[in-house]
């Protein structure tokens, strides 16, 4: 019916990914830029899903959040981590 699979850039992570670092040894935490790029993935599979379902209004709303997360990636410094 409808194609749910995000369409993940090389750049965003899944915030549920676990990297597994050495043997033994905590997953690195993904970072927040990485989480907003993974919503803005997610959001703009929806928009999609809504303009196909002639959702104009709604479609345009997740387009906005689309805009907006990955504004909040492009400010987010790289090294910066979510709290454990």
């Amino acid at each position: 019916m409808f194609d749910l699979q995000p369409n993940f850039s090389s750049q965003s992570a899944s915030p549920m990914t676990i990297r597994p670092d050495q043997p033994g040894q905590k997953p690195e935490p993904v970072t927040p830029r990485e989480t907003a790029m993974y919503t803005a993935d997610l959001v703009e599979s929806l928009r999609k899903i809504a303009l196909k379902q002639d959702q104009p209004l709604l479609a345009h709303l997740l387009e906005l959040a689309a805009v907006e997360a990955k504004s909040l990636a492009r400010d987010q410094d790289q090294d910066t981590r979510l709290p454990e």
